[in-house]
């Protein structure tokens, strides 16, 4: 999916007094949390973004084996889950390498749990050497490391497709009365019945606010369908009361995700009587047409040859007996092969489907 919010916070360490930070030690290693919350914000509609982010303070050490050590250690925001995991990039004054350059470079990076021990050899690439005479003369390696750690939750991520919108800073003596999602209008609060919801949050301040979630499968969204993408959209109308005098007044909100489009695909089971093939309906299907040969898949088409196939919303079933035409047969074995063209980019991909028969039944 490509939805992403990306967000860069800059601050020196040591800003206790200016920051939401503070000190600790994780799992034995000292660090600086800093904790802040980033608003954008555009008339009534907010999307809030918070941030949790942990500097290792540890000072490294050096050991016999050439080799200069530091420890950090991760600090998880709340709300994130304990299954997620932690990326870990690494690189030379302010620019990352290639998990392959680092080990080449014999940068090493070990986790265990949530403490990170990286060794970097003290004449690998990108080190910086100054040389300072104080009675006598010393060599410094000086390393300007730079870390990247990153909490990742790959499965939520991906599988949630969800749009969630957030109208906040809403004063008390006013209400949200009615949603209209794309063109169709659903009252506040919504049905049980429906895949999206909306929910009511308080704030401190007096005022409130509410989260409104659409699934990117839920019938009122828009989809346009482009090469091997899928933009999905949603125009939000709020319709909002200032009480006592229950006068409306309305606020608009679009979003927008783009997602990548999987290539439809059969699945194919061999029976005694012959193949059957199933299609799960995609929103990208439209621009497929599916061949046998050179002829087009239609009703037609099977009543012709003696396919039984059945279409509905959810998925296409083909059943092709056998005997019938396009088979190919060798040694008992039948087979039978699909064709899905792209209408746009003429583009083609087969199901070929092979099955054992018995004698009698050949």
């Amino acid at each position: 999916m490509e939805v992403s919010v990306r967000s860069d916070v800059a601050c020196p360490t040591g800003t206790k007094d200016d920051w939401d930070a503070s000190f600790k030690r994780v799992n034995g290693v000292p660090v600086e949390v800093v904790h802040a919350t980033l608003l954008s914000r555009l008339s009534w509609v907010s999307v809030m973004v918070d941030l949790v982010a942990a500097c290792s303070m540890h000072k490294g050490s050096y050991d016999n084996s050439s080799y200069i050590m530091w420890e950090t250690s991760e600090v998880r925001h709340p709300w994130v889950s304990d299954l997620n995991q932690m990326q870990v990039n690494i690189g030379f004054n302010g620019e990352l390498v290639a998990q392959p350059v680092a080990e080449k470079r014999g940068y090493i990076v070990k986790q265990h749990n949530s403490t990170v021990k990286i060794s970097i050899p003290y004449k690998a690439e990108g080190v910086y050497r100054k040389s300072i005479v104080s009675g006598n003369l010393y060599k410094f390696s000086i390393f300007h490391l730079y870390l990247e750690q990153i909490s990742v939750d790959e499965d939520q991520v991906s599988e949630e497709r969800v749009f969630t919108v957030y109208l906040g800073d809403i004063p008390k003596d006013v209400e949200l009365v009615a949603v209209n999602l794309n063109g169709q209008d659903f009252t506040v609060p919504f049905t049980n019945t429906s895949s999206h919801n909306i929910e009511k949050v308080v704030v401190p301040n007096h005022t409130h606010g509410y989260i409104l979630k659409v699934p990117f499968e839920d019938p009122v969204m828009q989809q346009i369908i482009k090469d091997a993408t899928i933009q999905h959209r949603l125009d939000i109308n709020y319709t909002l009361t200032v009480l006592p005098e229950n006068k409306p007044f309305y606020q608009l909100a679009s979003v927008m995700a783009v997602t990548n489009a999987s290539l439809p695909a059969f699945d194919a089971v061999c029976s005694e009587s012959g193949i059957s093939f199933k299609l799960d309906h995609q929103p990208i299907d439209p621009l497929w047409e599916i061949r046998i040969g050179s002829e087009l898949l239609t009703t037609e088409l099977a009543d012709k040859y003696g396919y039984i196939i059945s279409n509905n919303s959810q998925r296409l079933l083909l059943e092709v007996p056998l005997f019938t035409h396009g088979y190919k047969y060798k040694d008992f074995v039948g087979t039978f092969e699909l064709f899905m063209r792209n209408c746009e980019t003429e583009g083609q991909i087969s199901t070929i489907k092979t099955c054992q028969f018995y004698a009698t039944e050949l």
